[in-house]
């Protein structure tokens, strides 16, 4: 199934930038370490599929409460306490696809990309999005 997901979303979209250094696919950290969740899976047949690099430098630490427990607002502060990375000496991102299973308010992928140093190509790759709604 996760091939056939992976396929399906190389097939939709653009194609990415040429850049001079390669791409480096980052999934969003599972809640718990050494466990490979839906962005994990997803992202590892996107490395098999675009012939990538994939790194694991991010970290979900604990939190009181869940993302989707939260007010919209509070969500980015809480993501970004959440989301570390691990000291990688003399690793630099530049170009990331950072893959995560949905996107609600975008704050995991905010979190991710300032952690990450705030490379200059940073892209978005998720399964699904899932809308708010004020009710």
């Amino acid at each position: 199934m996760w091939q056939e997901l992976a396929a399906a979303l190389v097939s939709r979209v653009q194609p990415l930038p040429r850049a001079q250094e390669p791409w480096v696919i980052v999934p969003s950290p599972p809640r718990h370490q050494r466990q490979i969740d839906h962005a994990g899976r997803l992202a590892r047949e996107l490395v098999t599929l675009l012939r990538q690099e994939e790194a694991l430098p991010l970290r979900r630490l604990p939190t009181p409460k869940r993302q989707k427990q939260l007010a919209r607002g509070a969500r980015m502060g809480n993501a970004e306490q959440a989301i570390q990375m691990d000291r990688l000496p003399g690793k630099t991102f530049t170009n990331v696809i950072f893959v995560d299973d949905v996107i609600t308010t975008g704050a995991t992928a905010r979190a991710a990309w300032l952690s990450l140093g705030r490379p200059e190509r940073f892209v978005v790759w998720s399964l699904t999005r899932r809308l708010l709604t004020n009710a």
